[in-house]
């Protein structure tokens, strides 16, 4: 029997178990994360956009 297909036995497979959990949780929050950054790239974006209109308004008026 190869190392890759012995039975798992308890203390392996319970160790096992708990690594799938907790990879499982990792995946969840690092999808959420990259969400997360994906939105403030958005904001940021629509932010900067905002203070160069501004910026040219000012200009057009005189204030800059």
């Amino acid at each position: 029997m190869t190392e890759q297909n012995r039975p798992l036995d308890t203390m392996d497979e319970i160790a096992y178990r708990e690594l799938q959990a907790q990879n499982k949780r990792l995946h969840i929050i690092n999808k959420k994360l990259k969400q997360e950054v994906d939105e403030l790239r958005t904001d940021n974006k629509k932010l900067a956009h905002q203070i160069e209109d501004r910026i040219n308004q000012l200009r057009r008026s005189g204030g800059l």
